[in-house]
């Protein structure tokens, strides 16, 4: 991909409740990606009662820790929008593992100018 700039911040947003290994490898995955240079992290927890501070070693990451009985699908993803100042955003749930290390990339790809 051309014209890649340092400029510009993509920001994964992921709503959690009760996250299992697959979270954690989730994360694991992130650090993979071809952008994670650009990468930040907003984990929205919503009222997980098995979290475990370790997991979250991740190099630029806020957690958001909300009530299970605020969370909707729809409204607490435009929350987390409104808190971003990201240039790109991109929304995922704790159990959808990236296929391979470009997933990141290629999502983004035509926001970036060539």
């Amino acid at each position: 991909m051309k014209g890649l700039t340092k400029t510009m911040v993509v920001k994964v947003v992921i709503p959690v409740f009760n996250p299992d290994g697959k979270f954690s490898a989730l994360l694991a995955a992130f650090k993979q990606q071809t952008i994670y240079q650009d990468l930040e992290l907003l984990i929205i927890n919503s009222g997980a009662t098995n979290w475990f501070e370790k997991q979250l070693d991740y190099r630029h990451m806020q957690v958001l820790n909300i009530s299970s009985s605020t969370f909707d699908h729809g409204g607490t993803r435009k929350k987390a929008a409104g808190l971003s100042e990201a240039d790109i955003m991109v929304f995922m749930t704790q159990d959808a593992l990236p296929a391979d290390r470009h997933l990141l990339r290629n999502l983004t790809a035509a926001l970036y100018d060539d």
